[in-house]
């Protein structure tokens, strides 16, 4: 007899376990629908910023089109704030698809809408840059990234006729290297080493240049040897340590060792 009211005792107890996680359950879905056609109709509204706080709260649950709703208020409140690229970008990486036809009206208009303002606001984009990308090259120097092609439209003129070249790897693939030297009274004073078409490293030795040309107008160190100067063709003197010189010549080079046996000999 104990043991018949213990099993009934424990049915009852399952069952309104089972009763309350239903009623929870029900509940808890209840909630989610009735927040979820609250911002359905803020949406209708044009009401995008409560609607998209709404959805925010259940965007975890994937209740129907919340995710669809969700970039869509994201896109209009770029948009408000006058960011047309942001306010594109939204919606055209979804699949912008929803089961109410209010809502798909006001988006499929949104779209065409914002589409058209894109290409304007893009091409109107494309000039601002080049201007910018212009503006920079003439009043600057070579710098990486920028293309090959641009390599004598900087405030550097043109560099000199002989480019020197040597081999980058990428990837295990080798692509030879452009190497373009800018000259001032017979010096190298800047180089732009190219690659696939662009900029990947440069030498500014403009100011070693200038600080050496200085000390050689004025009077020579007692170890100075004009002979030796004026039969290098590296400008060996321009450099304070082997690394640098190295950086800048090593495709003349056998390996760094070479040209740093190169730099000690001219400097001792």
């Amino acid at each position: 007899m104990k043991k018949k009211y213990f099993i009934i005792i424990l049915v009852i107890i399952v069952s309104a376990v089972i009763g309350l996680r239903g009623y929870q359950y029900y509940s808890h879905q209840s909630n989610v629908k009735s927040i979820y056609q609250t911002a359905e109709n803020l949406i209708v509204k044009e009401d995008f910023v409560s609607a998209l706080a709404l959805l925010n709260g259940i965007k975890t649950e994937g209740y129907q089109d919340t995710e669809t709703y969700i970039y869509l208020c994201e896109s209009y409140q770029a948009y408000d704030n006058g960011n047309v690229d942001a306010a594109y970008r939204k919606i055209r990486y979804e699949t912008m698809i929803c089961q109410n036809e209010l809502v798909q009206d006001k988006i499929y208009s949104y779209i065409e809408k914002i589409s058209a303002e894109y290409e304007v606001w893009y091409e109107q984009d494309i000039k601002e840059r080049r201007i910018a990308y212009v503006k920079e090259l003439r009043s600057g120097v070579p710098f990486i990234g920028m293309s090959e092609s641009d390599i004598s439209h900087t405030s550097l003129g043109s560099p000199s006729s002989t480019i020197r070249h040597n081999n980058e790897c990428i990837s295990g693939e080798q692509y030879q290297a452009n190497l373009y030297d800018f000259m001032n009274n017979g010096c190298a004073i800047f180089t732009a080493r190219c690659v696939q078409g662009k900029v990947i490293q440069v030498w500014d030795t403009r100011e070693t240049t200038h600080l050496q040309n200085k000390n050689s107008s004025g009077s020579k160190p007692a170890e100075y040897d004009s002979d030796t100067e004026k039969s290098d063709p590296y400008n060996v003197y321009d450099y304070c340590d082997p690394e640098d010189f190295y950086d800048d010549n090593y495709d003349d080079f056998y390996d760094y060792e070479d040209a740093e046996d190169y730099w000690y000999d001219a400097h001792h």
